[in-house]
């Protein structure tokens, strides 16, 4: 075990069922976590990250670098003109995990239709991103966030190597739209997708 100190709170994070339940709400001026230490490399450096915006407002997405499983990297500024979720999770193949991504796997054509790309965000390798993705046979990218940038662009916390459950959505033009800091897996891609108004709207 790489990290034997943080595997207890990534077990209980994974597990967490949400009891607090689930919200969207405007991106809130929270701070970012420090990167953990030796994650992978690879990332540009940025020093973007989330202003404080007025509440109720949207803002500006921070245009972070996101390195895919695949070894490819897209700017989040490239993806203008569509929806993008990014959904931070603690760690690849754990039980609450699992079970989020498999919702957002199975609704997969449904947020398509909804001209809205979405991403996975952890600290594991591209290695083991390649095996979850393979044995959920998900559909979409997942990023590779070893060095904590994108989670600390977005203001969620990182524990040691997890990442807490938090979701982003960007709209079309760029702006953040909601923020979910309390996510339950089992429901959250519905309502995530509930919240993206239909194409042409």
């Amino acid at each position: 075990m790489r990290f034997p100190t943080a595997f207890l709170g990534m077990c209980l994070a994974c597990n967490s069922s949400g009891s607090r339940g689930i919200g969207a709400e405007p991106i809130g001026a929270l701070p970012g976590p420090k990167p953990p230490g030796d994650g992978e490399r690879g990332h540009p450096e940025s020093t973007e990250r989330v202003p404080s915006p007025e509440p109720g407002l949207s803002q500006p997405a921070p245009d972070v670098d996101l390195a895919l499983h695949n070894g490819k990297h897209v700017r989040l500024g490239e993806l203008r003109g569509q929806n993008v979720v990014l959904f931070f999770y603690p760690m690849d193949d754990t039980p609450g995990c699992r079970v989020e991504a498999q919702g957002f796997r199975d609704r997969f054509s449904q947020f398509r239709a909804k001209n809205t790309t979405v991403f996975g965000v952890s600290l594991q390798g591209a290695e083991s991103h390649q095996a979850f993705i393979d044995k959920e046979h998900l559909p979409f990218d997942l990023v590779v966030d070893g060095d904590a940038r994108v989670a600390e662009a977005f203001g969620v916390p990182v524990h040691g190597q997890v990442t807490a459950r938090q979701t982003v959505l960007v709209d079309a033009q760029g702006q953040l739209a909601h923020v979910w800091r309390n996510v339950s897996p089992d429901q959250h891609a519905a309502e995530v997708l509930a919240m993206i108004p239909p194409t042409g709207h």
